[in-house]
């Protein structure tokens, strides 16, 4: 048969996807922490805060700030919440005192350094961002 001519609208999908794949991200830990690899949904559980360990020590959530380009992979791919409803679901924990706001970070390479100086800190960036301060105990 002959090639199905794919729609223009599709196609855009398709290519919006194969940019968001080109960019790995890593869930990361300090390197002294004693949390150990997580699969996605020990990931959500500690990232909407329905576990709150990192390791032995309480976690504390470095988020990105909202729009920033890993945070809206993080979000979708790992949460599997786009934006808006994250900060609905947060606003609700927050408002009821079950969950302390997490921090938020302007770029990668801060929140590297705030994950390596904060005990029990656990937060996302791009890969490229990973350095020896940090582990990766995550991948998507």
């Amino acid at each position: 048969g002959k090639p199905m001519k794919m729609p223009l609208t599709l196609l855009g999908g398709v290519l919006l996807l194969a940019h968001f794949d080109a960019q790995a991200g890593a869930v990361i830990v300090a390197a002294n922490s004693d949390a150990s690899t997580l699969d996605q949904a020990q990931v959500q559980q500690i990232f909407m805060a329905k576990a709150n360990k990192v390791g032995s020590a309480n976690a504390v959530l470095i988020y990105q700030k909202p729009g920033a380009a890993t945070r809206v992979v993080f979000d979708d791919k790992v949460l599997g919440k786009p934006g808006p409803q994250l900060t609905g679901y947060w606003s609700k924990l927050i408002f009821t005192g079950r969950a302390m706001a997490p921090l938020e970070e302007i770029s990668d390479a801060a929140v590297v350094n705030k994950v390596a100086t904060t005990p029990g800190g656990i937060g996302y960036v791009d890969d490229a961002a990973v350095n020896d301060s940090v582990k990766v105990v995550f991948s998507f």
